[in-house]
């Protein structure tokens, strides 16, 4: 009698294993959208040394998995205003067809002029991120559809192909660029962001030194990474480097207080969302405009 409760036993045992993992593995392939300790999904891992070793072809390499955590609350009474930020990386054709990351990270030219000249034509203003922050220390006003215009990294067909639109509309942007990439492989040289950075219609922020994800640093190399891509940028600039945006998206609460101290009024996220709040500067939501048409993208505004 005591071998068939045995066996009970067992099944039960290996069964409840069974559910566990079950829901482990499920638990693992949800997106935390919500997570202050966030990574974007849609974006493959750069060097990994401190030598900022530069690829032309992109790889795909293992993403982090984020920590949930919850964004501060709003200041009591605290009012928001509707400013969607959209975020561009490659301003080109994916020529590596197999690589859908890349595919994901890629606009091409003529559709970031559709998108740019349909957003123009629909009443879209662009701003800076100084202007929303003058804004919301009542030092201006903002037109009746505002838009912010962000690019990460730094690549050379910014130069070659964003900026000549961004020119061609009379809009601005903000590129967001990494100290210690800028010279390599894909990316812009010092003459080219010295240049765009001097155009009233070019913004320039900071994106660390070695793209490096902040969350992953200990406190000596997180400070570095964030202080001195800003003093970088303000030597060859001559002008104030306010915002950042966090690589990959990768931030928490240690990563904005560091980012905080080194000087930035606020930094970028990969989290989507409009609604902007002086106190959650450091946690800038923004929408990707990926490959949509000029029609498509603004009825994704539209519709936010």
């Amino acid at each position: 009698m005591k071998r068939p409760i045995v066996y009970v036993i067992i099944v039960l045992l290996v069964t409840a294993f069974a559910l566990l993992s079950l829901i482990s593995w499920k638990e693992y392939q949800k997106p935390n959208m919500q997570s202050i300790s966030h990574v974007s999904n849609n974006e493959p891992m750069k060097g990994a040394s401190l030598s900022a070793t530069v690829s032309l072809i992109p790889t795909l390499t293992p993403l982090f998995t984020p920590t949930p955590s919850i964004l501060p609350p709003l200041f009591p009474g605290e009012g928001g205003i509707d400013v969607p930020v959209l975020l561009y990386h490659y301003i080109s054709e994916n020529p590596y067809k197999e690589d859908k990351v890349r595919s994901g990270l890629s606009t091409p030219p003529r559709v970031l002029d559709d998108q740019l000249k349909t957003l123009k034509s629909q009443g879209y203003s662009t701003i800076t991120l100084d202007e929303l922050g003058a804004f919301f220390d009542k030092k201006q006003l903002l037109p009746s559809k505002p838009l912010i215009l962000t690019f990460d990294d730094g690549y050379v067909d910014f130069y070659t192909y964003a900026f000549p639109i961004l020119t061609k509309y009379a809009m601005k942007g903000i590129a967001f660029l990494s100290t210690g990439l800028i010279g390599g492989g894909a990316y812009m040289t010092w003459k080219q962001v010295e240049e765009v950075g001097r155009s009233p219609f070019v913004a320039i922020g900071a994106h660390s030194v070695h793209h490096y994800a902040l969350t992953k640093l200990n406190e000596e190399s997180l400070t570095f990474e964030v202080t001195e891509s800003k003093r970088v940028l303000e030597g060859h600039l001559g002008y104030p480097i306010n915002w950042m945006a966090y690589p990959y998206g990768t931030f928490d609460e240690r990563v904005a207080r560091a980012v905080q101290a080194a000087g930035y009024i606020g930094s970028a996220t990969t989290l989507p969302g409009a609604m902007q709040y002086r106190s959650r500067f450091l946690y800038l939501p923004r929408y990707r405009a990926g490959a949509r048409s000029g029609v498509e993208l603004v009825k994704f505004l539209e519709a936010k």
